[in-house]
């Protein structure tokens, strides 16, 4: 399909839509040319639509869409042929008098929306279309990122994350394990304290050096204190481990 053929297409489908807009306007005509006869009659009888409801069992407000030919507002077809015919005898009107002089949103064919047709891009034509646009976009994202690089609001060169890799790499994993409720207090290089209590079972701590470290009671046998995976630490005379590096 060449591009002469898409525009031929793309005609189509408008002049289709409009023709069931102009289906719609038509049946907008024919619903307000019955509601004027169904009104005249009711005025002449000297009803008001809430008495034509009582009398015909058909609501007010259905009544009201009929006579100001609010076709968004009426039933279906059935129903309404149903309530058309009750008006008829109840008005003493002709037969058929407000039947054949409304049309309803049932007999039009419903309105199509704008679609285009996708079996275009089932052939090698929507193999080149397809690639022509992902090649369009590349260059207009990189055409977009040059023109940030030139204003100075964009650098093209890698971001460094030794700055990165260095903070994660000095901090360290601390482990506590015991079987006795304990409590843990623990002191950065910079003089900050943190206090956790009432530990039992498993602590993991991601830490960084020096650090002094306290625990409350003392450790059994059967607690497990690691540093960085390694229980090397060392009670000093204070009764607290010494972390350096």
């Amino acid at each position: 399909m060449n591009l002469f053929e898409l525009i031929i297409r793309l005609k189509n489908l408008i002049a289709k839509d409009n023709e069931v807009a102009n289906a719609n306007n038509d049946e907008n005509e024919f619903t307000v040319y019955a509601g004027n006869i169904l009104k005249q009659r009711r005025i002449e009888l000297g009803l008001t639509r809430n008495q034509l409801a009582v009398q015909t069992r058909i609501t007010s407000p259905i009544i009201e869409a009929i006579e100001n030919g609010w076709v968004e507002k009426l039933p279906e077809k059935a129903y309404l042929s149903t309530m058309l015919s009750h008006l008829e005898n109840e008005l003493r009107l002709e037969s058929g008098s407000l039947k054949n002089a409304i049309k309803t949103k049932s007999k039009l064919p419903a309105k199509k929306s704008f679609n285009l047709d996708l079996e275009l891009f089932n052939g090698w034509q929507g193999v080149i279309i397809y690639s022509l646009l992902i090649l369009i976009s590349i260059l207009s994202i990189n055409h977009h990122q040059r023109k940030l690089a030139l204003s100075n609001n964009l650098t093209v060169n890698p971001i460094k994350i030794d700055s990165i890799d260095t903070e994660i790499s000095a901090k360290g994993l601390l482990e506590f394990r015991t079987k006795v409720p304990s409590s843990i207090i623990i002191q950065d290089g910079k003089g900050n304290e943190t206090y956790i209590s009432n530990i039992k079972g498993r602590l993991e701590l991601h830490l960084e050096p020096p650090l002094v470290i306290k625990i409350e009671p003392k450790p059994k046998s059967d607690s497990i204190l690691r540093w960085r995976g390694k229980e090397n630490l060392i009670l000093n005379k204070q009764g607290s481990y010494v972390i350096n590096n």
